[in-house]
């Protein structure tokens, strides 16, 4: 049986200035797929399974066509969807402006739903997620800490597994002596291994190397960082 996994992550100094204290994360256990679902349901309905799936094609149609009513839409024992705004305006009087205000839709489950796992227990001890930069190499010439522009650059170390598509905050960065930083583009990431490519506008010179990564699965999780001091971007 698959068990939940979970670990944590330090409390932010705004949040927490006791560094003793430690934000929790749940890793999934597995997925449950809509088939998965209704499998179960037609088990049980002895209903074919491809009705179902229409029968649900159809509700989440429906659910559309009221939302864009500016309705809320309730489904009793298991969630209701409401809009709300996001995005300020200047004034209680303002008009609403597209280029910073949007409508959202929420979906809140019923109390059923929500408390499914109140009696769950952790099973393993929490740890705390660090990143760690442990090298970098030119994928040509295999140096050091350094990489020509053009060649493919090889990072060795744990929790290097970067969300960089989703998160821009996520991924390995270049930053210069007075600061200034660029992304690099990463090609293939795992938790032990990063590969990167240097843009051919990047000038060649000495900098920090750095990854930056999240642990959880939302933006507000705490970003942690491992670098290399010195670290050479060479002229092809």
């Amino acid at each position: 049986m698959n068990k939940n996994t979970f670990s944590c992550t330090q409390v932010c100094d705004a949040i927490a200035p006791d560094k003793g204290l430690w934000q929790p994360h749940l890793s999934s256990a597995g997925v449950c797929e809509t088939g998965t679902l209704i499998g179960e349901v037609a088990e049980q309905t002895k209903d074919n399974a491809a009705f179902l799936r229409g029968y649900l094609s159809m509700l989440t149609d429906s659910v559309k066509k009221h939302l864009a009513l500016g309705e809320r839409v309730t489904i009793d024992g298991l969630c209701r969807f409401e809009i709300y705004p996001e995005g300020s305006l200047p004034a209680v009087d303002a008009q609403w402006d597209p280029t910073r205000n949007r409508l959202v839709v929420s979906c809140i489950p019923y109390d059923a739903v929500k408390n499914a796992a109140a009696d769950i227990a952790p099973e393993n001890t929490m740890k705390p997620v660090t990143v760690q930069l442990l090298g970098a190499q030119d994928a040509t010439t295999h140096e050091q800490n350094a990489v020509t522009k053009g060649n493919a650059l090889l990072c060795q170390g744990v929790g290097l597994n970067c969300r960089h598509q989703v998160s821009e905050d996520e991924g390995i960065f270049v930053i210069a002596a007075d600061g200034a930083e660029r992304k690099l583009a990463i090609t293939d990431c795992t938790n032990v291994t990063l590969d990167a490519t240097v843009p051919a506008d990047v000038p060649a010179g000495t900098y920090r190397l750095e990854v930056r990564s999240r642990a959880g699965e939302g933006k507000e999780r705490t970003l942690v960082r491992a670098s290399i001091g010195e670290f050479v971007i060479k002229a092809a």
